[in-house]
């Protein structure tokens, strides 16, 4: 004979069944909720969280703030082959580069890619930035692409106004360089010595940094020819009035 294990009174068994259920419902409840919480997170995002598939690459969702950024209804933008649609507020130019990320994508990889969109409420040029992910199914295979896209005109125009300004600054670099190569030359042409050349060099380098000290202190507001040759006069020790004039019409 074998001896197996005692039986469970019923009330024990049945009392297990109740706290498995009461855990399973606890679950369900939690899941629930986290599912709430990640729906209302996407609701409220300022980026575009949005999913595709993989196969027809038709959007499968899209949260709210798609219609701000893009200047176009989510039901508008869903409609018919919204692939397609999407890629039409694209700009040409940019096209071909997104069609390829999006490809990579599709492929198993990760991307991110930034290109513009014409919005047609107002035909206004934005920049974006899209993370894109693949989603694989049960089987590996991918099923959907997901990704979060981001409005990046505000980043994009600080960037070109940087490269301007810096563009600038290069250009009154090479231009002030070239005006002290042209002042050691032409010092260097009149001098008769290298004592000589060494104090006139000094006081035309000094005079040019005045100049540009005045130009650069209010570089809005245009300065009188007048100002700067009284100024360049006293630092050579005239006193207008007592042994110089500064005649002439204003010039700025």
């Amino acid at each position: 004979m074998s001896k197996g294990p005692p039986n469970k009174p019923p009330e024990r068994g049945l009392a297990d069944v109740k706290t498995a259920l009461r855990g399973h419902g606890r679950a369900e409840a939690r899941l629930r909720e986290s599912d709430e919480t990640l729906r209302d997170f996407a609701e409220a995002a300022s980026d575009v969280l949005w999913a595709r598939n993989a196969d027809t690459l038709q959007w499968e969702y899209l949260t709210p703030a798609f219609d701000a950024i893009y200047g176009m209804s989510r039901p508008k933008a869903l409609a018919g082959d919204n692939f397609a649609t999407w890629i039409d507020l694209i700009v040409p130019e940019d096209r071909e580069h997104v069609l390829g990320q999006i490809a990579r994508i599709r492929d198993g990889e990760r991307a991110t890619f930034e290109y513009r969109i014409c919005r047609p409420a107002d035909s206004e040029i934005r920049w974006l930035r899209d993370s894109g992910f693949p989603m694989r199914d049960e089987a590996g295979k991918v099923a959907h692409i997901g990704g979060v896209g981001q409005d990046i005109t505000r980043q994009k125009q600080a960037e070109e106004q940087q490269q301007a300004r810096f563009a600038e600054l290069q250009h009154h670099m090479r231009n002030t360089l070239a005006v002290i190569r042209s002042i050691v030359r032409r010092t260097m042409e009149k001098s008769e010595s290298l004592d000589e050349a060494a104090a006139h060099l000094e006081g035309r380098i000094n005079a040019f940094a005045r100049v540009q000290v005045a130009i650069t202190r209010r570089p809005s507001i245009e300065i009188n020819l007048a100002l700067i040759v009284a100024e360049e006069l006293r630092a050579a020790g005239g006193r207008e009035g007592d042994n110089l004039t500064i005649e002439g019409p204003p010039l700025t």
